[in-house]
């Protein structure tokens, strides 16, 4: 029986960095739970993509805290907007919001696979 031989690994440093995008990527993507198990979804995917794997290098940890610190922020303005709605003035906050929380991680996600950093708009850094 012929045993098949592993690839040669000509490259271990860009193996490296495409391990550690293909985990940023999750942890951008990981917000769209919140499209299943709404409000909390988008905050608790990258939580739990964050803490998973954080320790991995500081470029995932950062990411992980971004994510996390625009999720945090859209939930808060989602709120605000939600109170507000009561007098129709926060109506249009709610759909811009919910927007921002469904687009904005694809569009990071889409950057980091052509290699560009991609920062989140109006986040608060909850976590620091």
């Amino acid at each position: 029986m012929k045993m098949n031989k592993l690839p040669k690994l000509s490259r271990p440093r860009a193996l490296l960095a495409e391990m550690l995008a293909d985990k940023m990527m999750l942890i951008h993507l990981s917000s769209l739970i919140g499209l299943v198990v709404p409000a909390v979804g988008f905050v608790l995917g990258p939580l739990v993509m964050w803490l998973l794997f954080r320790k991995a290098g500081w470029e995932i940890d950062r990411t992980g805290r971004e994510v996390l610190n625009f999720q945090l922020s859209m939930l808060v303005g989602t709120i605000a907007a939600g109170i507000f709605s009561v007098i129709l003035l926060g109506i249009p906050f709610l759909i811009m919001f919910y927007l921002m929380q469904i687009l904005l991680p694809v569009v990071a996600a889409l950057k980091l696979r052509k290699g560009e950093r991609f920062e989140y708009p109006m986040s608060y850094p909850f976590v620091k």
